[in-house]
C-alpha cells in the first residue's frame, strides 16, 4: 500500500480527469477502478445534487466511469493512484 495517502492530492487529481485507483475492498478483494470527480465525465442525470452530509475524511466518494455509478474507497486501503 501507499505509505502516505494525501486526500487533497487525490481529490485534486480526480477533479482534473480520470484516475485509476487500485485498493483493497472490505472483503479483501483488490479493486482496480477508473474514476473521476470531473463533471464533464459524469452524465447529467448522475451529477451531485445539493450538499452532502458530514464528510468522512478517511473515505473518498467518486464516479466510477466504467459501470457508470458512484462508488467510494477508504484511503487507508489504497494501493496505487495513477492518472490516465
Amino acid at each position: 500500500m501507499i505509505e502516505t495517502v494525501n486526500r487533497e492530492a487525490i481529490v485534486e487529481m480526480l477533479r482534473e480527469g480520470v484516475v485509476r485507483v487500485k485498493f483493497t475492498k472490505k472483503d479483501g478483494d483488490i479493486r482496480d477502478m477508473k474514476c473521476t470527480l470531473l463533471s464533464s465525465h459524469i452524465p447529467q442525470d448522475k451529477q451531485p445534487k445539493g450538499t452532502a452530509g458530514p464528510i468522512d475524511e478517511s473515505v473518498v466518494r467518486v464516479y466510477d466511469v466504467v459501470p457508470e455509478g458512484w462508488r467510494s474507497f477508504v484511503l487507508a486501503n489504497v494501493i496505487s493512484v495513477e492518472t490516465e
